[in-house]
């Protein structure tokens, strides 16, 4: 978002979309790509993974590890709303820059996450994903300068757009 802000870049794509509070964050345009089904992601030896669906209030005496508001703003809200949907604020432990921090922690047993469905993408020795009892989605958004009326520009959103219609 700062790249953005900056117009370092004309496009970026930025997972959840944070609150608009700044005048910078006003000027741009949105579109939201995709949505991902949350998991919950678990120490591989935690006594949840002996279920197969995991309910919001299952976690509220853990502890979690949550992704940096420096290089995911937005995430916090979001896995608060979450949680507060299910009547508790999360107790955050630790905060990750990289979705691979996040795995490395959980399974160190410093704490559970939500995240979108494709973390399981990531290598993941250690943790084990389970689906929500309530789903829940997350959505994907882009944005880019709505001053910025690049053709390639607005080719390359359209391109966007379609894949991510493919991939749902």
């Amino acid at each position: 978002l700062r790249a953005l802000e900056a117009r370092k870049i004309d496009l970026g794509f930025v997972g959840l979309r944070p609150p608009v509070a700044g005048k910078n964050l006003a000027t741009l345009a949105w579109e939201r790509v995709a949505r991902h089904n949350v998991v919950v992601v678990l120490p591989a030896d935690h006594p949840l993974t002996r279920k197969n669906r995991v309910g919001l209030k299952d976690l509220k005496p853990l502890f979690f590890v949550a992704m940096s508001e420096q290089t995911h703003p937005g995430s916090r809200d979001w896995l608060s709303g979450l949680c507060q949907e299910a009547g508790f604020t999360p107790r955050i432990l630790q905060d990750v820059d990289l979705e691979s921090g996040i795995m490395t922690f959980v399974a160190e047993g410093l704490g559970v996450t939500l995240a979108r469905e494709q973390i399981k993408n990531l290598p993941h020795p250690g943790v084990v994903f389970r689906p929500l009892a309530t789903a829940a989605k997350a959505d994907y958004w882009i944005a880019w300068h709505r001053e910025n009326h690049s053709k390639a520009l607005a080719q390359y959103i359209e391109v966007v757009k379609r894949r991510a219609a493919i991939a749902r």
